[in-house]
């Protein structure tokens, strides 16, 4: 019998995971069904209070496994907290201005 450290280096396959869920989109914008609001913004716990500041844009908001890779749903969710953010928070963002260059 082969010890999974001996079956791993025999059968050399790749094995990848998408960490998903921890810090749950609510489904009613309390703390009583999740922990971010529907912008990831962090729930008090008091109603729909979240604390200020506080911004969860990763795979953790993700409530289950999407059945394919989460990378595109991830970011969608990251782009339209930051803007909802933002727009909460009387700041602009320019999407105008190019990033630099790679070397």
């Amino acid at each position: 019998m082969l010890s999974l450290g001996q079956w791993i280096s025999t059968n050399l396959f790749q094995i990848t995971v998408h960490p998903i869920g921890g810090a749950n989109m609510s489904r009613d914008g309390t703390a009583q069904l999740g922990v971010t609001s529907e912008f990831g913004e962090l729930l008090t716990g008091e109603g729909g209070k979240c604390y200020e500041g506080i911004v969860i844009l990763d795979g953790s908001v993700v409530p289950a496994a999407l059945g394919v890779n989460p990378f595109a749903t991830i970011t969608a969710l990251a782009e339209r907290s930051i803007e909802a953010v933002a727009r909460k928070k009387g700041i602009e963002i320019d999407y105008d201005t190019k990033n630099g260059t790679c070397f």
